[in-house]
């Protein structure tokens, strides 16, 4: 069956719903096993791995999808380029990572151990770009199979650890292993496929130079932006301990769970765009109509959360962490400016305007260490999430308005929120359809 648009993103959004329902279900049981205090410490190695990981980025994300669907024939050539950079990326943040290990943790074995395992993985996650190839040719059903085998096996292993009682660290082992899995189903089967091995090359300094400064603005960006998402929990774990940790990570799962709608939506209309940039008029309808589903999409996504999560929370959890009911309905607003960033973020990596993205990112996690550093001490986690709030709008919302090249975006989706008739129409055609 020829590959669309429509099939492309129903296999996305299964693969994140999926594997979401299937991670949530396992972290119930690990946050109630362990309880906040150990829960915390898991939450924050797996912050830091996440943290430094973005390091091996490289920009080539959303870079990559588009040279990859504009320039089909030299696939083969971009992968290996790709793999051969993020590789150098990685073996960066695995330098970094454990170096912040020591200089924090030299009287913490344990924590250190832990994170020297985990950054491990590193090795092997510049394979992540063939995520970005099987997205590009519109065939998501690929990377979905391998990711739901992966999580099917590392959750059974994380529910046997808790079953026979091992430490905690066990369960970061099985997220490991997970990890592994599911980049060597890909690799297979992207071997069966293509009948072709991707490999490393040498690094041609000329093709790193041009690569480099087409994306190093993108590549500080994705630095940025993901420490505007994870130092909240970093930085509390540093002044309060690792219990807030935990109970932060609970209520900000339920948020963060959904920042795959807008990506899978701008991931499979990507291709498209790219094909019919040249005829405007068409360019520019479609461009309304994703800004009109992603603008619906956090609308519901927000009022659904605020209203039933809170009800629903301690009885997954338990009573230890009944706190956080408070934190998740300041932090699900976040939906809005991320839902809004990742729509225009990705129209202007269309464009080439990569500095919009670069500046408001940088100033986003200046003002989110700030705050935090001010609001942590007082208010805890309830403090982190209203950093991150206001962060969040100002980085994602305010600053893109003083670009000519980000407000249009801005604008569109923004005029989605004031058309709500033009939202509910677009449904009716897609449930007619």
């Amino acid at each position: 069956m020829k590959p669309n648009i429509k099939n492309n993103f129903y296999w996305m959004f299964a693969d994140r719903f999926l594997n979401l329902a299937l991670a949530l279900i396992v972290t119930t049981i690990i946050a109630r096993h362990y309880g906040p205090q150990d829960y915390g410490l898991f939450s924050f190695i797996v912050a830091t791995y996440l943290t430094f990981g973005i390091i091996g980025h490289m920009g080539l994300a959303g870079y990559l999808e588009k040279q990859l669907a504009s320039d089909k024939k030299n696939y083969n050539i971009l992968l290996r380029e790709a793999i051969t950079f993020k590789g150098m990326g990685f073996c960066l943040a695995f330098l970094g990572i454990n170096l912040f290990s020591y200089i924090n943790f030299s009287d913490n074995y344990e924590i250190r151990m832990a994170i020297l395992s985990v950054s491990g993985i590193y090795f092997i996650r510049p394979l992540e770009s063939l995520d970005h190839f099987f997205i590009s040719r519109l065939e998501s059903s690929i990377n979905t199979t391998s990711r739901i085998y992966s999580t099917i096996i590392g959750a059974s292993l994380k529910f046997y650890i808790v079953f026979i009682n091992y430490e905690i660290i066990w369960i970061l082992y099985a997220h490991i292993f997970q990890i592994f899995i599911y980049h060597f189903f890909q690799y297979i089967k992207f071997i069966r496929r293509e009948k072709i091995f991707i490999k490393p090359i040498n690094v041609d300094k000329n093709k790193f130079k041009s690569l480099f400064n087409d994306t190093w603005q993108l590549y500080l960006s994705a630095v940025s932006a993901l420490l505007l998402l994870k130092v909240d929990k970093i930085m509390l774990m540093s002044i309060i301990g690792p219990r807030e940790v935990g109970i932060y990570q609970i209520s900000t799962i339920f948020s963060e769970i959904t920042y795959f709608i807008p990506a899978a939506i701008m991931a499979s209309f990507t291709p498209r765009l790219v094909s019919i940039q040249g005829d405007k008029a068409r360019y520019h309808k479609e461009i309304q109509k994703i800004a009109d589903l992603i603008a619906y999409s956090s609308i519901s996504i927000i009022l659904i959360t605020y209203f039933l999560a809170p009800l629903i929370l301690v009885k997954i959890f338990g009573t230890e962490y009944i706190s956080a009911i408070d934190i998740l309905k300041v932090h699900i607003f976040g939906c809005l400016f991320i839902y809004m960033r990742i729509f225009y973020e990705r129209m202007l990596i269309i464009d080439k305007k990569f500095h919009v993205i670069f500046i408001s990112s940088i100033l986003g996690m200046i003002l989110n260490i700030l705050l935090n550093y001010i609001l942590i001490p007082g208010f805890e986690g309830m403090g982190a999430a209203y950093a991150t709030l206001i962060s969040y709008g100002f980085s994602y919302l305010l600053i893109p308005l003083i670009y000519n090249e980000s407000k249009i975006y801005v604008s569109r989706i923004c005029d989605s929120f004031c058309n709500p008739k033009r939202i509910l129409k677009i449904i009716h055609i897609q449930v007619k359809n």
